[in-house]
């Protein structure tokens, strides 16, 4: 696939978040498959950032370690969380679990709503751990400029809330599902950005509010590619989710 699928024009478009969701998903499919057209996108969102004179956050610490390629083994790992829970209310991990909404709460919620409760009463400076099985997604969102500031028990799965400067906050939300895969699909507004794909047994949604349109499909569309593979992202995917680092709205 060539970069010149998409004008100039769109793909500026595409990353001062102004096309329509039918034309932005076709974009998104594109990057994900094309590292030139990830390079020449990642390019425009630097442009944009030097024109805007804008920074997102501070610059980037060292990348971590590569991964560990063995198979992951997350279905067993959810599965041990809700026997877990039926016995005796463990959690996923025994690092205690960071501000978050009451989890009788939580577990009622719509990933929207989860996600706003623990944005009102989550801390700048919250950290948590990642779950060894999910260590394949540590560099795509070390690249955002986000880190992990919650991580705890939703419905029957996990919620992972991330924080980054000028108020960004984003959660990723995986639970078990027994459905066939799904694509991605993903909405975005200047207000709310939603996406959510299934695939091999695991619903994955992500959530944010007032984040910069590109800047969140890019984080979508390299977390749904990674979910599929687990492999640890390519040279062209991190650099386009690092150009995307742009300031959220509010």
């Amino acid at each position: 696939m060539s970069e010149h699928r998409f004008s100039h024009e769109t793909l500026n478009a595409f990353v001062d978040g102004a096309l329509p969701p039918a034309q932005a998903a076709a974009v998104i499919a594109a990057i994900a498959e094309d590292p030139n057209l990830a390079r020449h996108v990642a390019t425009l969102h630097r442009l944009k950032s030097a024109v805007t004179t804008l920074n997102a956050d501070t610059p980037l610490p060292p990348l971590p370690a590569p991964l560990d390629r063995r198979r992951p083994v997350w279905r067993g790992a959810i599965a041990a969380a809700i026997l877990g829970a039926a016995i005796g209310g463990a959690l996923w991990f025994g690092a205690p679990q960071h501000t978050g909404p009451d989890a009788a709460v939580s577990a009622a919620l719509s990933p929207l709503a989860t996600h706003q409760a623990w944005a009102d009463t989550a801390h700048p400076q919250a950290q948590a751990q990642m779950p060894d099985d999910l260590e394949w997604l540590t560099p795509v969102m070390h690249a955002t400029g986000l880190h992990l500031a919650y991580a705890g028990d939703w419905q029957n799965g996990l919620h992972l809330g991330y924080i980054g400067a000028n108020a960004c906050k984003l959660s990723l939300f995986i639970q078990p599902d027994d459905q066939p895969d799904t694509a991605l699909d993903i909405h975005l507004d200047q207000h709310l950005q939603q996406a959510s794909w299934t695939i091999s047994g695991l619903h994955f949604s992500i959530v944010s509010l007032d984040m910069d349109t590109a800047r969140f499909a890019t984080i979508a569309t390299t977390a749904h590619t990674k979910s599929r593979d687990h492999l640890p992202a390519s040279a062209a995917q991190i650099a386009l989710i690092n150009a995307a680092r742009l300031p959220c709205l509010a």
